[in-house]
């Protein structure tokens, strides 16, 4: 592995855990997983229960999604990590240029050709939209993202599926 794919990896690394202090926890996502797998959308050319509503090329390779954003639900004074604002896409849908998050791959490019504080400059950016009271990220499906995760987690209640709540620190 050269020292440049390692440096990124680092980083990419460093950026997902610091974006991610008040993350799902391992068994949340893995409920999310469970519960989208037995009781979500099945689309063809969805693969790994993705459950984006729409036909796109599907990587499989799944993200647990916070419909309503980590960083917004915390500044107005909500906790974010409940059964029905998580749901399983793909990485092209969550962080890909269409997708829920494109501010993400920009970053990302940004970081590959040499800019090692893309990811720092784009938590900046997002607080400072967030002290404008401006969204950042992309809206446009989260009805129906919501909508879906209600509807399956119902649905795995009804056959015996349960939350895990977070331990206390």
């Amino acid at each position: 592995m050269s020292e440049r794919l390692k440096e990124i990896l680092i980083q990419a690394a460093q950026f997902s855990l610091e974006s991610t202090d008040f993350a799902f926890n391992l068994g949340q996502k893995k409920a999310i997983q469970e519960r989208d797998k037995e009781h979500g959308i099945k689309l063809e050319g969805n693969k790994n229960n993705c459950q984006w509503p729409y036909k796109h090329n599907c990587s499989g390779k799944i993200h647990i999604h916070h419909i309503r954003p980590q960083q917004y639900s915390y500044f107005l004074g909500v906790d974010p990590d409940f059964a029905e604002n998580g749901i399983s896409i793909c990485d092209k849908v969550h962080i890909g240029d269409l997708g829920v998050h494109p501010d993400t791959a920009e970053a990302k490019r940004k970081f590959v050709k040499g800019d090692r504080d893309a990811f720092e400059k784009l938590q900046k950016e997002r607080k400072e939209k967030l002290e404008e009271r401006t969204i950042y990220w992309n809206p446009t499906h989260d009805r129906e993202l919501d909508i879906i995760a209600l509807r399956n987690t119902q649905k795995a209640e009804k056959k015996g599926w349960f939350w895990p709540k977070k331990k206390k620190k």
